[in-house]
């Protein structure tokens, strides 16, 4: 699903490097816990893989395209449909409600949207599939940070997505709550088949992972397969 080849990325105005030739692959269905300090490049990392950051050296190719050589119009059709992203912070618009943030992933991309009803049943579907059935009319600020977290992993699987890609996703949860949340990402890893690949510096998520991958100053410093 994922193969990297010597990825380097700096940014401007930097002299260091962010990540230093990085090889890396990940098998289709397979599911991976991404650990590492904060600054470390686990973020540059999912945002390279994610097509959020496309100026890089080296090679990225997921579900067998070359991220780097894609035009704009593809690269946003590879973000609509490919890659399902969710960030620590939610990124919610308190103005709408559940199910209205949840199909805005609709509108990204090439297409536009697919009908509005449509758009309504496929939201309240997914909705449900993570533990939130019958909030589809309540705003996100009625709601709970894990409850937050779980409408932004139904935004993120709106399209059907083969790659879900996590940015500390228990960041901003208390302990309880972050439990919860990796238990709901175990369980939509098997019945939905994806490929998951989690940026953290949560160590439990390393029991929920397959595989388990160090990153530190820029460079995979430690690989463990199988960790389950």
């Amino acid at each position: 699903m994922i193969r990297i080849n010597g990825l380097c990325k700096r940014y401007p105005g930097s002299e260091v490097d962010v990540l230093k030739g990085i090889d890396l692959e990940i098998a289709a269905g397979d599911f991976v816990s991404l650990v590492g300090r904060s600054g470390c490049g686990k973020t540059t990392l999912l945002n390279i893989v994610g097509g959020l950051d496309f100026d890089f050296e080296g090679r990225v190719e997921v579900d067998g395209r070359d991220i780097g050589s894609l035009a704009d119009r593809d690269l946003a059709r590879y973000r609509r449909d490919t890659v399902g992203f969710v960030f620590q912070a939610y990124h919610l618009l308190d103005h709408l409600s559940c199910a209205e943030n949840v199909a805005l992933a609709a509108r990204f991309g090439a297409g536009g949207g697919s009908g509005a009803k449509r758009e309504r049943a496929r939201a309240e579907e997914v909705l449900e599939s993570v533990g939130l059935a019958g909030a589809a009319d309540r705003r996100p600020t009625r709601l709970s940070g894990g409850e937050r977290q779980r409408v932004a992993v139904a935004r993120a699987l709106f399209n059907r997505p083969r790659l879900l890609l996590l940015d500390e996703p228990t960041g901003n949860l208390d302990t309880a709550t972050g439990g919860e949340i990796l238990d709901l990402l175990s369980t939509l890893h098997s019945e939905m088949a994806l490929t998951i690949l989690a940026a953290t510096h949560d160590g439990a998520i390393e029991a929920v992972g397959r595989r388990l991958l160090r990153i530190s100053d820029g460079r995979l410093a430690e690989r463990l397969e199988d960790v389950r």
